[in-house]
Order: structure tokens, then sequence, then C-alpha cells
């Protein structure tokens, strides 16, 4: 299980390198028109947005009053993917990985509990090892398409 943890942990880096490229592009957005309207506010960090019919906006809440400021217009064709990036957003993806990786770290928790419990509480550990292990196979079940996902990752399901 060591190599599937590797694997979410390396695509959970990839998630997040994203998410916070995404933000720093609405805050390269909201800070371009923020110069061109003569304010020099301090930097805000893109991460929540919202949309309309056609467009994705972050939200710039730095002047006491939210706003939005459009960081993407995905045209008039599209207006059934604003709702999806939006929701989306790098606030969410970012609080996504994190929980994700809390899941990781307590079954690498749990493994070093089972190895180091007594025969009395074996049992119970080395059970709770095996739930967390199946659960991050499901975790890496959206990954199964990637090059080095391995098939023998894939929960076995058991009617």
């Amino acid at each position: 299980m060591d190599d599937l943890v590797q694997f979410l942990r390396a695509r959970l880096d990839e998630e997040e390198h994203l998410a916070k490229n995404a933000a720093d592009h609405a805050a390269g957005a909201i800070a371009g028109k923020a110069r061109k309207a003569g304010r020099f506010d301090p930097p805000y960090d893109g991460n929540r947005w919202a949309n309309d019919y056609d467009h994705v906006f972050a939200l710039d809440g730095r002047e006491g009053q939210p706003r939005m400021v459009q960081i993407a217009d995905c045209g008039g064709a599209a207006y059934h993917l604003t709702p999806h990036i939006a929701h989306h957003d790098p606030a969410r993806v970012l609080a996504e990985v994190d929980a994700k990786r809390r899941l990781l770290n307590e079954y690498e928790a749990a493994r070093r509990a089972a190895a180091n419990s007594d025969q009395d509480n074996f049992d119970y550990a080395d059970a709770w090892v095996h739930a967390l292990a199946h659960a991050l196979r499901f975790q890496a079940l959206p990954y199964a398409e990637h090059e080095e996902y391995l098939d023998m990752w894939r929960p076995r399901v058991e009617d």
C-alpha cells in the first residue's frame, strides 16, 4: 500500500498546484483591473469563485463590500460549464486536497499503531488499517486512467 499512498500524494500535489495557479490567475486578473482603476489594494488570493451564464468571477471582498471580478469568459455555448467551474474554485479544491491528505495521514498512523499494538488490541487496529486501506482504494479510482495507476489498487467490492 505504500506505493498507493505515494501515488495519491503525488496526485494531490498536482491538484494543489493547479488550484494555486488558478487562484493566482484570478488574483492577477483582479489586481490588473484594480491597477487600471487606479487602486493599489493588497493582493487578493483569488480563491472564491461564482458564475453567471457565460462568465466565471472571483469574489473580491477587499473593500468591505464584496464585488465580482470577471476572470473568464466561456462564451454563450458554455453556459453549462460555468457553474461547474465556479463550484470547483481553488478554495474548494484545496479543502478537498487537505481532507484527502488527512485520510492518508490517518492510514499511515493506523499502520504504525497496528504494528506497535499488543495482541489484545491487534485485531481492532488491523481492522482499522484494512478499512482505511479500502477507503484509499476508492479515493484512487478517479485516477484509474492515469498512466501510473495500478489495477491491483482497484477496490474489491464484495456482495
